[in-house]
């Protein structure tokens, strides 16, 4: 491509007229907010004169798209390419939906810091968060007036919790720009002063309708709606009742069957509900699949119990009731119990880990727990992946795993809940738990008193290592919480991440 670009047949800014935006070479760079367009206005109602410092293009531009935006009846949002003979081709069209119109009100009585182009419009507050480099996206604060050197597709992620958005370089023709406005977050682009440096937290006030940006409150910004609304709310409140309404609301009710479900929500709820029975029938008290499970012999005092998908298992495994752990051919699972066993975990072995509630529950202590395959922790495995659920006293733990050589379906995945202390105290636990996992490239979450991980799309060696140290994690932090109220959090978590660098180097 010598040009790309989009073209608004209703311009953002000028809807009587249609907007032509272009920039050399391929049009990623103006999608991706990280060049300023040439900006070609025309009109609509009649033909344009095109004079000879324009494009060769631009009549044929012109042209096609009035006779898609007459077609579609409705504006276009087009993406086009001329080619090194300046012959155009038309890369794609969509309804084009422009903002919402706004009224400006009245104009902010505060100092201006900057003024810029309007991108999308509305009035916001709050305090200033300059995003030095992409990698900071996730530390964007709630409620921000968010300040950037381009408008970067990936902080689209993000438009759902800053107040206004002020970029250095961009387009109106972006597509965080189109996102903006249709999310009804005000933008300002192409400010005519360097916001980058400062201190973040400075309170300014954004008028996208103005295209400036002031500094301190404004009340004018206070009596804004607090909730957005835009064509997006029009439209999907009326499919939201058949999407996200749940109605399957009692798993144990009769009524609970595939007949009553009236929503994909009711659909997602059911499904994963069927499955969930069926992978804990495994262990259930029928015993359902664990017919063919085989025992584990381990030097941990660990009831445990693995069953072969695929491969999992080596053959010198067939027929065997009672296996070793180095008959388990499955690399997750084989990465996890290298760090679960590794010598430098103490264990007691006077006390034999299994499911103590259940057998608290069944039994009030009257038959021996190693032999219940109820009681016992298990493993589904194949030679690339591994679902293992494990119970150490009175915590609970999953561990789902795919280790190959396609890294786009590698994904390490955990959550932790239970144990025996006080609730503060397995809070504390899950803390320490979830400052090793984030130092090791985990994304974690605590929800009361459950912790979930994960890190996904990374090359075998790599989700290797981040089993290992869930492994050594699931060891290290058995039975900790009765200890954790006299115990720093970030001591102890930074105790572990030695130990772990330590066994990893090894």
């Amino acid at each position: 491509a010598r040009e790309s670009g989009v073209i608004y047949t209703s311009d953002v800014n000028h809807p009587e007229h249609m907007g032509i935006y272009t920039v050399s070479g391929l049009g990623d760079k103006l999608v991706g907010g990280e060049a300023r367009a040439r900006e070609y206005f025309l009109e609509k109602d009649k033909e344009p004169v095109f004079s000879r410092d324009q494009p060769v293009y631009l009549p044929r531009l012109h042209h096609f798209a009035l006779e898609l935006e007459n077609f579609f009846e409705f504006p276009q949002d087009i993406e086009w390419a001329a080619d090194q003979q300046d012959r155009v081709i038309l890369v794609q069209t969509r309804p084009f939906h422009s903002a919402r119109e706004v009224e400006k009100g009245s104009d902010p009585d505060l100092p201006v810091l900057c003024k810029g182009q309007w991108a999308s419009p509305g009035m916001a507050q709050g305090p200033v968060f300059r995003l030095r480099s992409r990698e900071n996206i996730s530390h964007i604060p709630k409620n921000a007036i968010l300040v950037t050197p381009g408008l970067y597709p990936e902080l689209t992620a993000v438009l759902d919790r800053i107040n206004g958005l002020v970029a250095l370089e961009g387009s109106v023709a972006s597509h965080l720009a189109t996102i903006a406005r249709e999310e009804a977050v005000p933008a300002v682009i192409n400010v005519d002063k360097d916001m980058s440096e400062g201190e973040d937290g400075l309170w300014v006030t954004l008028d996208g309708c103005r295209g400036t940006v002031h500094e301190g409150r404004s009340a004018a910004a206070e009596s804004a709606p607090p909730e957005r609304q835009t064509w997006m709310d029009e439209k999907m409140r009326t499919v939201l009742k058949s999407i996200s309404t749940l109605n399957l609301k009692d798993a144990h009710s009769e009524d609970f069957i595939p007949q009553n479900c009236r929503s994909v929500h009711d659909l997602i709820r059911f499904t994963h509900e069927m499955g969930v029975r069926e992978m804990f029938s495994l262990a259930g008290s029928g015993g359902k699949g664990l017919g063919s499970s085989r025992i584990l012999d381990l030097e941990i005092p660990l009831s445990f119990r693995v069953l072969d998908l695929e491969e999992g298992l080596h053959p010198s495994a067939d027929k065997q009731e009672r296996i070793t752990l180095d008959q388990v051919a499955s690399k997750p699972f084989q990465a996890l119990f290298q760090g679960l066993t590794r010598e430098d975990i103490k264990w007691d072995h006077n006390t034999w880990h299994f499911d103590w509630q259940e057998f608290d529950r069944m039994s009030s202590g009257i038959f021996d727990p190693s032999k219940s395959a109820a009681l016992s922790s298990y493993a589904l495995v194949a030679r690339d992946y591994m679902h293992a659920q494990i119970r150490f006293g009175y915590h609970f733990a999953v561990v789902d795993s795919l280790m190959s050589s396609n890294r786009d379906q590698n994904y390490a995945q955990f959550s932790f809940k239970g144990g025996g202390a006080r609730e503060e105290q397995k809070i504390l636990r899950l803390e320490a738990i979830k400052i090793v996992l984030e130092h090791f490239g985990f994304t974690c979450f605590i929800k009361g008193d459950m912790l979930s991980a994960e890190t996904a799309r990374e090359d075998e060696p790599v989700i290797g290592r981040s089993m290992l140290v869930l492994g050594y994690l699931l060891g290290r932090t058995r039975l900790l919480d009765m200890s954790m109220d006299r115990l720093d959090v970030n001591d102890l978590a930074r105790q572990i991440i030695e130990e772990i660098d330590a066994a990893l180097a090894l």
